[in-house]
């Protein structure tokens, strides 16, 4: 949906987009225009501010999507978290994508959040108990290439969603659990 009146009415926005169940929206600090939907069925770019959506998912082997992040520094750079494959990472706009998960413990993955001017990354999983994989925050120091487990004692809250501010200051969403910061 989309609102020209700072939200006293709303017109749905999805010429274009296959899967309705849209589980994220991300929209490029530099060009306005460009946003990206992380959808059920695959991520959807935009550029025309919303009011038509293609699709962009070349080399994106799930396209169940959780979430879209825009690296704040080099917009070009995106990360989606999928349900089973973990995080795939586009430097071209989401034109191509890369699978990134060297150290991860995690098939979902749920929130991905840049720190801006800097080339850390974080990425939450809810776990997944039953299969031996524990709610947890990852983080990479080279933009995905390579992650470590970073934080392990939310247990037993299925971490969410992820936000981090320009002093590193990280805030996790979970479900039952509020909120952590570190």
């Amino acid at each position: 949906f989309v609102s020209f009146d700072g939200g006293s009415s709303w017109a749905a926005s999805n010429s274009g987009i296959l899967n309705l169940n849209v589980r994220g929206i991300a929209i490029d600090p530099v060009t306005p225009g460009r946003v990206y939907a992380a959808t059920r069925s695959g991520l959807y770019r935009s550029t025309d501010g919303g009011a038509t959506w293609a699709g962009a998912n070349n080399n994106l082997n799930d396209p169940v999507l959780n979430c879209v992040t825009i690296d704040p520094t080099t917009p070009e750079t995106l990360y989606v978290g999928t349900v089973n494959d973990s995080v795939y990472r586009s430097t071209n706009g989401g034109n191509s994508w890369q699978r990134r998960n060297n150290g991860m413990n995690a098939d979902t993955i749920t929130g991905v959040a840049c720190v801006p001017n800097s080339q850390r990354v974080y990425a939450v999983s809810p776990g997944d108990v039953d299969d031996g994989r524990n709610p947890g925050v990852y983080v990479s120091d080279n933009r995905g290439d390579n992650w470590t487990l970073f934080v392990t004692n939310l247990a037993p809250q299925a971490t969410q969603s992820v936000l981090v501010d320009s002093a590193g200051v990280v805030l996790v969403g979970t479900l039952g659990g509020g909120v952590y910061r570190r």
